[in-house]
């Protein structure tokens, strides 16, 4: 499904079903594969993804357009420090281009979160 981005759709809750639906599909694809072998092994260690901001940015000079900066926070759950969510990052931006239309968003991870109590131990 589509979301044309509308002045009046440019609300939180659009854009936080759009992430929720591109990380699920994300992770069922992961689960359909072979464990131990790509970035799979750990996305379950990303438990959720909130959008915190959905603005408006100005045209970009080449295609003449506006785009909606989405700002992101994700939350681990991992004993570790933390891990490397760029290819998380990565892989959520493809696969809401379903969802969004491809150059009509761009994403900035605000924080990551490690909601673990045991972290650092």
């Amino acid at each position: 499904m589509k979301i044309i981005i509308t002045e009046d759709q440019l609300k939180l809750t659009v854009f936080q079903y759009a992430v929720d639906s591109a990380w699920q599909d994300f992770k069922d694809e992961c689960h359909e594969k072979e464990f131990g072998s790509d970035y799979c092994d750990d996305a379950d260690f990303v438990t959720r993804i909130e959008v915190k901001t959905a603005y408006k940015t100005e045209p970009y000079a080449v295609k003449g357009m506006e785009v909606v900066e989405l700002g992101i926070i994700m939350y681990i759950d991992t004993i570790f420090d933390s891990i490397d969510v760029g290819e998380y990052f990565w892989e959520l931006e493809k696969y809401l281009e379903p969802y969004l239309g491809k150059g009509n968003f761009k994403l900035k991870l605000l924080n990551v979160i490690n909601e673990n109590p045991r972290a650092n131990w």
